[in-house]
């Protein structure tokens, strides 16, 4: 396997930890993926930095990927179902340094708005997915997914796994089983009632 490549990046400015690389697995504009090392954005306090140890493969994933095109803002690293260990944090985060957490398809969201208010940070205007995306918190950046070693991430968007939960097993319901959730609880599903899916 070649070593990691680094590429340039229009984007390049004090959005980026010039610190440190990561490297994932992007397209570049071709289905076949390619090994791409980029600088993630600085630690901010509230964020935490997550060394991915599984990731799992969503429809949506596929469909960036073999879309034949490049993202607009660049290469592109899918996967927004990952489970890893933080390894580093932000002073004002309530997570742990060896704690295992799952990550969804949201990195960040304004946290000011009804939808955030109301626990529906997904339709928060001023969200910011996993991947192919840009910060919208005033501090720039690009969004880079799980199929990468590690990312970086608003730690309140950041789920300690309960014991007993492994990661291969945990990944998946952070996108099937988050999506599942809503409309079984909006619905009333529980003890003794039939539910499809």
């Amino acid at each position: 396997m070649t070593a990691p490549v680094e590429i340039s990046n229009s984007h390049a400015d004090a959005s980026q930890d010039k610190s440190t690389l990561f490297t994932g697995w992007a397209t570049t504009g071709t289905i076949e993926l390619k090994q791409w090392s980029y600088h993630p954005r600085p630690l901010s306090k509230d964020d935490i930095e997550v060394e991915i140890t599984y990731c799992g493969i969503c429809g949506s994933d596929v469909r960036a990927i073999t879309s034949g095109r490049e993202s607009e803002l660049g290469p592109r690293i899918a996967g927004h179902e990952m489970v890893g260990k933080v390894v580093a944090t932000g002073a004002d985060t309530t997570h742990q340094i060896g704690d295992i957490v799952g990550v969804s398809c949201l990195v960040t969201s304004c946290g000011d708005c009804r939808d955030c208010d109301d626990g529906f940070e997904q339709l928060c205007p001023g969200r910011t997915f996993t991947f192919s995306g840009k910060y919208n918190d005033g501090r720039g950046g690009l969004t880079y997914g799980g199929f990468a070693d590690r990312i970086r991430v608003v730690g309140k968007h950041a789920f300690k796994l309960p014991e007993g939960l492994q990661g291969p097993e945990a990944a998946p319901l952070f996108c099937a089983g988050i999506t599942m959730y809503t409309p079984l609880k909006d619905f009333g599903a529980g003890p003794g009632k039939k539910v499809g899916i």
